[in-house]
């Protein structure tokens, strides 16, 4: 294991200015969880860490995702564009295990972050290394990804994690799969979660809401249920929201609500969208596809309720976002789900039908639930904030940069 050299280090005082690499591969073009984690968790670092120096290796397509990357660059932070050939996911494990050990040594850098660490992970360098594993979700839904992607998971990653000086991961469901399946030590394992922006989710007058949808697209509904997650199948569970969809529209036809997905395509897309069809619920289902941030707050704030029906989250941010906009949050209740939603949504078993049909019906047409979520939820969300997750995540880096 790369190891951190803690001499000097003092709890509590923030230690001298230090060179810090970061590299932004796998971040989805910013269009997944992992994506928008980066994203938020860097802007925020950025901003807490000014007297550090920042080396950030980022492939020349993905830097206009990062905002703080576009513009004049402060003085602190030297950019560096990596050809976009290593972007590929096979040249860029390579990429990771030699080219970027030489490039960090070259730097001065005196601790590597990985945000996205449970994809990419630098194995062979003396730097200390702080990566962030989101979730092992692959232990857990089988067929997840190709099964060359699941070997090098199953097989691979559990070592490389080990090689790691510091592992910051998002709930304690994950810490117990990493501990579990990587025999990663715990000594050396923190939890932080994620956070919201407060100035984004926060209440909303579903009527303008929906007005404001109306113009983007042709046909919305006036009452959904809304579910946002990449289309992927089986992980994030749509085949399993449809069938408990179904079943609610068979047993009382004036069921008024029907369905909202946002989300680009993923693994297995095509077996949702066709399942749809095969439900006859061609009507009653609305495909969004990718939509940009800013539509976010608006189909929060137009929905009923939000449906999370996800077979395994290392953390669950939308049910987080749903709760500080003000609409009830129904949810599977399995793995980080429950720790991050609180006392404040209605679970339900992702792999029962009929179960979840019936917490579908109620979180939408129960009025007495739907207050109570609310404020329930209201409350729930201030345990999460990205400028405390930031500090928390710097702190570590800066501890690891001692000495080195």
């Amino acid at each position: 294991m790369n190891s951190p050299t803690a001499a000097n280090f003092h709890p509590g005082r923030r230690p001298a200015s230090r060179s810090i690499g970061v590299s932004l591969f796998a971040c989805d073009r910013g269009l997944s969880g992992i994506g928008r984690y980066m994203i938020n968790m860097m802007s925020h670092m950025l901003a807490a860490g000014a007297e550090h120096h920042w080396h950030v290796w980022v492939a020349e397509e993905d830097v206009a995702v990062f905002p703080f990357l576009n513009g004049t660059l402060p003085d602190n932070l030297t950019l560096h564009r990596v050809a976009n050939r290593w972007n590929r996911p096979a040249l860029s494990l390579l990429w990771h295990a030699v080219n970027l050990p030489l490039a960090a040594r070259r730097a001065g850098v005196d601790a590597l972050y990985l945000p996205a660490g449970n994809r990419r992970l630098v194995p062979f360098t003396p730097i200390p290394t702080v990566a962030v594993v989101h979730d092992l979700s692959s232990f857990h839904v089988e067929g997840k990804y190709d099964p060359a992607r699941m070997l090098y998971i199953k097989r691979f990653l559990p070592w490389m994690i080990r090689q790691c000086a510091r592992v910051i991961t998002i709930s304690s469901s994950s810490a117990h799969d990493i501990t579990k399946f990587t025999s990663y030590p715990q000594e050396d394992l923190t939890i932080i979660g994620l956070g919201y922006d407060e100035a984004v989710f926060r209440p909303r007058d579903a009527h303008a809401c929906r007005a404001a949808l109306e113009e983007h697209f042709a046909g919305f509904p006036d009452r959904y249920l809304f579910y946002v997650s990449r289309i992927e199948h089986p992980g994030k569970n749509h085949l399993g929201l449809l069938r408990a969809f179904r079943q609610i529209i068979s047993d009382d036809p004036g069921f008024r609500h029907h369905l909202v997905f946002a989300g680009g395509d993923w693994n297995g897309a095509e077996v949702v969208r066709r399942s749809v069809a095969e439900l006859g619920l061609g009507d009653y289902v609305h495909m969004l596809g990718f939509v940009p941030d800013e539509l976010l707050p608006s189909l929060y704030g137009g929905a009923d309720a939000l449906i999370f029906p996800s077979l395994f989250e290392g953390f669950g941010l939308p049910i987080v976002e749903a709760q500080a906009v003000g609409i009830p949050v129904a949810a599977a209740g399995v793995s980080s789900i429950p720790e991050v939603a609180g006392d404040a949504a209605l679970l339900f078993d992702p792999h029962d039908t009929v179960e979840m049909a019936s917490a579908v019906r109620r979180v939408a047409t129960d009025y007495a639930v739907r207050d109570q979520l609310r404020i329930r939820g209201f409350e729930n969300a201030t345990r999460f904030t990205w400028q405390e997750s930031a500090r928390r995540s710097l702190a570590i880096l800066e501890e690891l940069g001692v000495g080195t």
